[in-house]
């Protein structure tokens, strides 16, 4: 399965490279297009045989339903239902089924204004003085910003940027915002942003290797922060995320020594 857009930089692939490869190889071209959405992208259209979403973010919209989608040819749905029922049970409950549907009547109008709020707020990040680089489909220095204006109706609502200040830049971050939302999810009305430092999310995992835990701490650096941009104003947005980036409290001046000293102590454990 291949994700596109995928986390944390944001990157995108071209789709019907990857899908001649997979079709050579006999293998189906599975794409979770959850950062996306059917209103943003069409695998479909450019090779993918299946489409995955997971319908509690984007699609629902309001961040109070859980369910998911698989889309593809209808031989390969009937074998889906036949054999995964019986591990994953019938169907989601009727009342999230509800709530996504009635989200699913606004989404390409909520698409369209979480892009725009997006393009806006990371066009504002690149240039801000506490942040060393920002990761975002719709600005020209993207590294895939060509292709992905030649399978993307919209860049979406998703960002991602690294802070010169590393961790205690993140804690002010946290405890300064008052309209963001410090939330790992995305897809919601409201924004939400969170932190996810290199140690625990790259260092520690097994099943990457050196050389490939090297090559993602390169653009990762010491953490990230994932924006879902919602569909708040975006001058709001703008003043509430800069106020918290210029902001310092005694917990992010203390956290990254505190947070040296946990690790520390963990490793002898």
């Amino acid at each position: 399965m291949h994700r596109n857009p995928r986390e944390s930089n944001i990157t995108t692939c071209g789709y019907f490279a990857i899908a001649v490869v997979a079709k050579k190889a006999g293998i189906p071209l599975s794409v979770d297009s959850t950062w996306a959405g059917p209103c943003i992208q069409k695998p479909l259209d450019l090779g993918a045989r299946f489409v995955i979403h997971s319908a509690t973010k984007y699609m629902n919209g309001h961040g109070d339903a859980l369910g998911g989608f698989v889309i593809g040819p209808k031989k390969d749905m009937h074998r889906i239902r036949k054999d995964a029922l019986v591990h994953l049970g019938g169907a989601m409950s009727p009342f999230n089924s509800w709530l996504i549907s009635r989200g699913m009547v606004t989404l390409p109008l909520r698409m369209q204004r979480h892009s725009e709020n997006a393009k806006v707020l990371a066009s504002f990040l690149e240039n801000h003085p506490a942040v060393s680089r920002v990761y975002y489909p719709g600005l020209p220095g993207h590294p895939q910003y060509e292709l992905a204006l030649s399978q993307m109706r919209m860049p979406g609502g998703m960002i991602t940027m690294r802070l010169k200040r590393g961790l205690g830049a993140a804690v002010a971050l946290a405890e300064k915002i008052r309209i963001f939302t410090y939330a790992t999810s995305l897809g919601h009305p409201r924004s939400l942003l969170f932190y996810y430092p290199t140690d625990l999310y790259v260092d520690s995992v097994s099943y990457l290797s050196s050389d490939q835990k090297k090559s993602i701490r390169e653009w990762m650096g010491d953490g990230l922060v994932r924006i879902s941009t919602g569909l708040e104003d975006v001058e709001d947005l703008i003043e509430d995320i800069d106020r918290a980036l210029r902001g310092r409290t005694f917990k992010s001046v203390a956290a990254p020594a505190a947070y040296a000293v946990l690790k520390r102590l963990g490793t002898k454990s």
